[in-house]
């Protein structure tokens, strides 16, 4: 039996690739701070309290960022919890391989040591295992023909709202802390540091963060144009990414303890300091690109046969897609119904007004999403 004719060897051969290719987005994020000795003496060094609470932000972080672009393209919030368990699973196993590999784990080492450099190294490579189907999807990825699902277009392309944005920027901020923060380098720099220069870095990762999202034109990057939320604003998202920088920055700081004995104004420059490096590299060319869709229940009107609700359905990206799925779903008169449409051919930074049919007026928030497109 050809490859093509068994579900069952279809299935096998698409999970193992799926495996081998997070175990390589794990390892090409993860692996630099595997050779890190820092990370090595902060495993025994912190109390277990703190590895445990990093563990718990890096799982919300990795949940946030499967449900906006993980492995899978559709499916229920318990799938995206799996997903998640099973990128910090892996994490940990390819953690302890590699550290067993580098002789950084040894017969003679205690319990506490070995849990605690495991899951310290575990972080980035369970959040480089997320990234594996959005960003290093292979492009031949495509469904089969009359699929409208496409499972990994549709995850490159999802269109993600403000709050699945603030959780793609806690993902680089909490990557980028975690290989500068155990450092004395930010330490050094944030105690030399006077008011005038803090107020001088805060303005200019503000501004950064501002051009590197909205105005860069690089792949992922945002509308500048105001939407109808404060955080649809180019300000109001600039405000909250940076002040998640500053918070991600703190927090790592002090896990680290790098906050213990140290004064106030000492404190805030390493925060500071730190927060301009995770502003520049953790923003925007890791938010996904390609279609999205924007609905406009306010602007929806009757029709013959029910109710008309208009959406505009946008390519950020800079390749072209075809066979363009989008749905839109609402609760009538107590019923749930769905409304498809399908574009066939969306160039590149171009968009088309759409728009969904129901049998009647919707009853409260119409809910919208990408089902999937293909690469030409």
């Amino acid at each position: 039996m050809s490859r093509k004719d068994s579900p069952e060897r279809r299935s096998f051969g698409e999970s193992a690739q799926n495996l081998i290719r997070a175990v390589g987005a794990g390892l090409l994020i993860g692996l630099p701070l595997l050779f890190t000795q820092e990370l090595w003496a902060n495993a025994f060094v912190l109390h277990p309290h703190k590895i445990v609470l990093l563990l718990v932000v890096a799982f919300v972080v990795v949940v946030g960022y499967n449900t906006a672009s993980g492995f899978r393209a559709e499916g229920s919030a318990l799938d995206t919890l799996i997903d998640s368990i099973e990128a910090m699973g892996l994490g940990i196993l390819v953690a302890l391989v590699v550290l067993v590999l580098f002789g950084r784990i040894e017969a003679d080492m205690g319990i506490r040591e070995i849990a605690g450099k495991v899951s310290l190294e575990a972080i980035p490579i369970a959040f480089g295992a997320s990234l594996a189907r959005s960003q290093l999807a292979s492009p031949e990825d495509e469904p089969e023909e009359g699929s409208r699902d496409g499972a990994d277009e549709a995850s490159e392309g999802r269109q993600i709202g403000p709050a699945h944005r603030l959780f793609v920027a806690a993902g680089g901020a909490l990557l980028f802390a975690l290989n500068v923060a155990p450092t004395d380098e930010v330490v050094v720099l944030g105690m030399k540091a006077d008011w005038p220069l803090l107020i001088a870095v805060m303005a200019v990762s503000l501004l950064i963060t501002l051009a590197l999202v909205f105005y860069a034109d690089f792949r992922g990057g945002r509308d500048p144009n105001p939407g109808d939320s404060p955080m649809d604003h180019p300000l109001g998202e600039t405000l909250a990414a940076y002040a998640i920088s500053l918070g991600v920055s703190l927090a790592f700081l002090w896990a680290f303890d790098r906050t213990d004995g140290v004064a106030l104004p000492a404190i805030l420059g390493m925060t500071v300091l730190l927060a301009l490096l995770l502003v520049v590299e953790g923003m925007g060319p890791m938010s996904p690109a390609g279609p999205g869709l924007t609905l406009r229940p306010e602007d929806g009107r009757a029709i013959a046969l029910g109710w008309s609700v208009p959406g505009t359905l946008s390519n950020a990206g800079d390749d072209a897609a075809e066979a363009v799925v989008v749905e839109a779903r609402a609760t009538v008169r107590r019923a749930e119904e769905t409304s498809e449409v399908e574009v066939m051919f969306l160039p590149g930074g171009s968009s088309v007004d759409v728009g969904f049919g129901f049998s009647a007026q919707p009853d409260g928030v119409i809910e919208a999403r990408l089902v999937g497109y293909r690469v030409p």
